[in-house]
């Protein structure tokens, strides 16, 4: 999904079960409802699709980020999601209730250990 990324680091959970969580979380909000995207015009850097989900008007990539289960992006979301992301950290939702590093972050890291 766009402009929203999903990968902490735990001293409780192993990678593999914080990204299990996180699909949990989504199969679970998705169920059987039908999804709508919007998908934008111009592919990423990837040449990928990349777009917003909703189920009835609402935002999945919102709920995500809003329960704490997937972090806002600002790099490619430019801030969409910064309130949902600062209510999940105040009320210590989801990954905010443990010990991460952005994904980004994470990301980079392991560029330069290349």
């Amino acid at each position: 999904m766009w402009g929203i990324a999903q990968r902490v680091d735990s001293k409780n959970r192993s990678f593999f079960d914080q990204l299990q969580l996180s699909k949990e979380k989504l199969t679970e909000k998705i169920g059987n409802n039908f999804l709508i995207c919007k998908i934008e015009k111009n592919k990423d850097k990837y040449k990928r699709l990349v777009g917003e989900c909703f189920i009835r008007e609402e935002s999945v990539s919102v709920f995500m980020v809003r329960n704490g289960y997937a972090f806002d992006w600002p790099r490619y979301s430019k801030g969409k999601f910064a309130n949902a992301q600062e209510y999940a950290k105040k009320n210590k939702l989801g990954f905010w209730n443990m010990k991460f590093e952005y994904p980004w972050i994470w990301r980079a890291k392991v560029r330069e250990n290349k």
